[in-house]
């Protein structure tokens, strides 16, 4: 369980997450290039998982983002989705 289901499991329950914070942990670990390059090499299941659960919450409105971070984010998924595709796929 990473930090961001805990997040997102206390917001869906008891509505107690700003959309600040949010948006920092968007900024400081799912979209900072470095922390990327870093869950990627150890392991890109949690980086899609994080990625996965702030779009979650966008969709259910647990979070109001504008498109350009929602956008964002949708890309970098669909990047780390692709990553894992390869991976899976080298591997067997």
């Amino acid at each position: 369980m990473s930090a961001m289901d805990i997040i997102f499991g206390w917001d869906a329950i008891a509505d107690v997450i700003d959309d600040h914070l949010y948006t920092q942990f968007a900024q400081k670990v799912a979209l900072d290039k470095r922390m990327q390059d870093w869950m990627k090499s150890v392991n890109p299941h949690a980086l899609e998982n994080i990625l996965a659960k702030l779009l979650e919450a966008i969709s259910r409105g647990m979070w109001q983002e504008g498109k350009e971070l929602e956008d964002e984010l949708k890309q970098e998924y669909l990047d780390i989705e692709g990553d894992i595709e390869e991976l899976t796929e080298q591997r067997e």
